[in-house]
């Protein structure tokens, strides 16, 4: 029995967003925890020394391309799977609004320093997406070319 392609990949989004949320959440509940310090440090003097663009973007870009290019490989051409690599991107930036719901978006952009919301709402959705698309793209095209080279290894080694 062959996978859908499609529902790997919404199920591989569906966790990836569950997960997401349940950490943010988490997070919002105790905003004193050593999780949220390491997190969301109070030191704001230089640069932002956290782990929130990692957790928030980079990991989930990560797992979803993962899946895109697991599940393209036999069925997808390359044009398709790069468009479904910019839906997959989108999505992870997308969640963010969430996250900013969550944990409250004065204290996720501390060290950014936004004037507003709008300004916030702007620029840092625009720098996720390209983020998320490197991110996708490079494990998806990793995956789906890995697939395709063992596929070939295997039909070569055939006896005749």
């Amino acid at each position: 029995m062959r996978r859908n392609p499609w529902a790997v990949i919404a199920l591989s989004a569906i966790s990836i967003a569950a997960a997401e949320t349940s950490f943010h959440w988490l997070l919002s509940r105790s905003p004193s925890s050593t999780l949220t310090a390491i997190y969301l440090p109070s030191n704001y003097t230089t640069s932002r020394d956290d782990f929130a663009g990692v957790v928030d973007t980079l990991l989930p870009a990560v797992v979803l391309g993962l899946a895109i290019g697991w599940a393209a490989f036999p069925r997808w051409s390359v044009v398709k799977v790069t468009w479904i690599l910019v839906g997959g991107a989108a999505f992870v930036a997308a969640l963010e609004p969430l996250y900013w719901a969550l944990i409250g978006w004065n204290h996720y952009y501390g060290v950014h320093k936004p004037t507003s919301l709008h300004e916030a709402l702007a620029l840092f959705p625009l720098l996720d997406f390209c983020m998320a698309y490197g991110a996708c793209w490079f494990f998806a095209n990793l995956v789906y070319r890995g697939r395709r080279e063992l596929a070939r290894s295997k039909s070569k080694s055939l006896p005749k």
